[in-house]
């Protein structure tokens, strides 16, 4: 099974998205922030993680610099989420690419397909 972080401080979407993707085979970690993303990134290596943009304590893009100045998570790919987010954003902070919420577990399944290749198994 392929491994996913999944970090939003929406407690409802993490759980929702998080059962989802397990049903797609995907394993998946769960963090409310970024600063509780980079704990679980010392001891879990996921190929892919799926970061809202707007959290507390650390958001998205500050999580995403923390992750490109570790060379061991600078090679993770990751998939911004947010309704704010924009094509720029894709070279700024470079990502894998960018959910714009609300998004369908289609759109979703569709992108990490690109990113990361197959499904979970």
């Amino acid at each position: 099974m392929k491994l996913l972080l999944v970090v939003d401080d929406e407690y409802a979407v993490v759980e929702a998205l998080a059962d989802l993707l397990r049903e797609e085979n995907y394993e998946v970690l769960t963090a409310n922030h970024g600063k509780q993303a980079l704990e679980l990134l010392k001891t879990s290596k996921p190929v892919c993680c799926l970061v809202d943009m707007m959290m507390p304590v650390m958001d998205g893009v500050a999580l995403i610099a923390a992750m490109h100045t570790d060379p061991t998570l600078a090679t993770i790919p990751v998939i911004l989420m947010s309704a704010v987010a924009r094509e720029e954003h894709l070279e700024m902070h470079k990502v894998a690419a960018i959910l714009r919420k609300p998004f369908g577990m289609s759109k979703l399944l569709k992108v990490l397909e690109t990113v990361i290749g197959a499904k979970g198994e």
